[in-house]
């Protein structure tokens, strides 16, 4: 590596779903390099709980062929690397909102570079790169995250993320749901929260009295702050629903898998008595 001129900003396209309790899988890809690519294809990682990883401390093959007004066309030689554990499809970690522009916050204000040199891969080759384009508000507003920061001006973008990544994924959530709904296609609806969107889970039914429960419709969504997904009525509508028209009885029970991705569901059922549910991360 030459002078550092820029910050180029990358994700892994590693799916969520690839070691899903590793922090970082692509590791070992980053550092080592794959076929036709030899390593190390960045400087720095970023895990998804926000923990940064140093994996080059000089040249990395990160940005290749491109160019950008102030930085030049190698890319290699002349900018910082950093490569975060990332999908493409936009499912960044709040951990991983807070502390990527806050680690590139820190890169500019070290090497003395202007925020308009902390750009994205695609804007280094708009040609044949994506990434990374999901990022909220796109590059301008990451790089208008990174000023705040570096002005002292920004307040954390998320609460306080998990202080591990087992924390981040959650564990097993037991909730009890109280009585409700009637004869006649009278639903109760309950909204529960799932512990982290970040794998599958499966969720267990588990009456434990001799009545049983029966289960309307349960309905998945990707954001916790979506309102529930219908009125009380035989007419939930929703997205997503993963069981429909089930009787549940306390010496069986019900599992279902509730898809990777998934914030909170909502629970249309009839039952004279409370009930419990327990929500736990699939191994």
């Amino acid at each position: 590596m030459s002078s550092v001129k820029g910050v180029v900003c990358h994700w892994t396209a590693t799916p969520d779903t690839t070691r899903p309790a590793d922090n970082y899988p692509s590791k070992s890809i980053v550092t080592f390099g794959r076929s036709g690519l030899p390593g190390p294809l960045c400087n720095l990682g970023l895990g998804r709980d926000g923990t940064v990883f140093l994996v080059a401390a000089g040249l990395a093959y990160h940005a290749g062929s491109g160019y950008y007004q102030g930085i030049g066309a190698n890319g290699n030689a002349n900018t910082i690397g950093i490569e975060a554990e990332e999908g493409g499809d936009g499912d960044w970690t709040p951990a991983m909102l807070d502390a990527y522009p806050r680690l590139c916050a820190a890169l500019a204000r070290f090497y003395k570079l202007p925020t308009g040199r902390v750009i994205g891969h695609n804007e280094w080759a708009p040609s044949r790169k994506i990434d990374i384009r999901s990022w909220p508000g796109g590059m301008a507003g990451f790089r208008t995250r990174v000023q705040s920061i570096i002005n002292g001006s920004a307040a954390p973008a998320t609460p306080k993320p998990s202080t591990s990544y087992a924390e981040l994924y959650g564990g097993d959530h037991m909730e009890t749901l109280p009585a409700g709904g009637a004869e006649g296609g009278i639903w109760r609806c309950e909204s529960i929260p799932v512990p982290s969107i970040l794998r599958e889970h499966d969720l267990v039914i588990a009456p434990a009295h001799d009545r049983a429960v029966v289960i309307h419709r349960i309905n998945t969504w990707k954001n916790q702050a979506k309102p529930m997904s219908g009125p009380n009525n035989k007419n939930p509508g929703g997205s997503g629903s993963v069981l429909n028209d089930f009787v549940v009885w306390e010496t069986a029970g019900k599992s279902v898998i509730l898809p990777q991705g998934t914030a909170k569901i909502d629970i249309w059922y009839r039952s004279d008595r409370p009930f419990r549910i327990s929500i736990a991360p699939r191994p």
